[in-house]
């Protein structure tokens, strides 16, 4: 559970600071100076806090599990907290074939980690 709990709050702030990284970057022409205007601006800082703080969480499931337990968990929940940001931040809208894969995955993690 303990495990679980940390794979989740990684995966949330793994999934924020990209997304407001993205917020700061998208539109602009991927150079230094841009790249250095949009880090130090209030998203870009926000952004590289919540990886800062996932980086640390991810070294508290690196001590708790193996690769092949974190990886497989953490890819679905990341997906799940990506399509929520990318409904409630950008306004995207999602297909229902996205809602049966999100499902499908979510499906088959859950009975991968069943069957350990």
């Amino acid at each position: 559970m303990k495990l679980l709990l940390f794979i989740i709050m990684q995966a949330a702030t793994s999934v924020t600071g990209m997304g407001l990284l993205t917020i700061a970057l998208h539109g602009r022409p991927f150079t230094a100076g841009n790249a250095l205007q949009a880090a130090t601006g209030w998203h870009g800082l926000l952004g590289i806090a919540f990886l800062f703080v996932s980086f640390i969480l991810l070294g508290a499931i690196v001590s708790l599990a193996k690769l092949s337990t974190y990886i497989p968990i953490s890819t679905a929940i990341s997906f799940a907290f990506t399509v929520l940001w990318t409904v409630v931040v950008d306004r995207e809208s999602v297909s229902v074939s996205t809602i049966i894969g999100m499902a499908l995955i979510l499906a088959g993690i859950s009975a991968i980690a069943m069957g350990r």
